[in-house]
């Protein structure tokens, strides 16, 4: 059978706080997963202040109302409060937001491929410069939602969420007897 680890509790709201020995012992308890994401949602957005002014941070679902959002620049967003459980369906409302503000060029720092498939769907036919930046500072990664929407036909864009949603996977590459290749995907369009 096997040992059963006993949570910590350990407050952190500061960045000079020491972490637990045993992440799994820390991480266990949902009160510490709570100020963890309130510390690092505030620090996020504190450093906000360091951007030109034509740039702008906005994080939610981290913060002791988990439905709330917030910004560098305007404080408490309630136009961008949301129950969405998932942050790649949030950033994706964050984008729209963006993009509703006037923002021209809105980049989204994420390393899920999920998010790239969000943005080719609901922003890829858009005149605005979306683009999904992955990696790490060493090798970072910049993916223009636009140019790969613009390399796909209207119908998989349009349908792109659907095909994944069968594949189920960020990593498959065709459907179960499928061969993407020889063009049997467009009979299915």
């Amino acid at each position: 059978m096997g040992k059963r680890t006993r949570p910590i509790r350990k407050l952190v709201d500061q960045g000079d706080v020491p972490l637990p020995q045993s992440w799994e012992q820390f991480i266990a308890l949902e009160e510490n997963k709570a100020d963890l994401a309130t510390f690092l949602s505030n620090w996020v957005i504190s450093r906000g202040t360091e951007l030109s002014e034509d740039k702008e941070i906005v994080t939610g679902g981290g913060f002791c109302d988990s439905l709330g959002a917030k910004s560098n620049v305007h404080g408490l967003q309630p136009p961008l409060d949301c129950s969405h459980e998932e942050a790649d369906t949030r950033m994706i409302l964050h984008t729209k937001d963006a993009i509703n503000q006037g923002f021209h060029r809105v980049q989204v720092q994420c390393n899920d491929t999920d998010v790239l498939l969000l943005l080719v769907h609901f922003f890829g036919q858009l005149q605005v410069d979306v683009w999904m930046i992955s990696g790490t500072a060493k090798q970072r990664k910049c993916y223009p939602v636009g140019q790969i929407a613009a390399s796909l036909s209207p119908a998989v864009v349009n349908n792109i969420l659907g095909f994944h949603a069968l594949i189920g996977c960020d990593s498959t590459s065709s459907l179960t007897g499928i061969d993407w290749e020889e063009g049997l995907l467009e009979g299915i369009l």
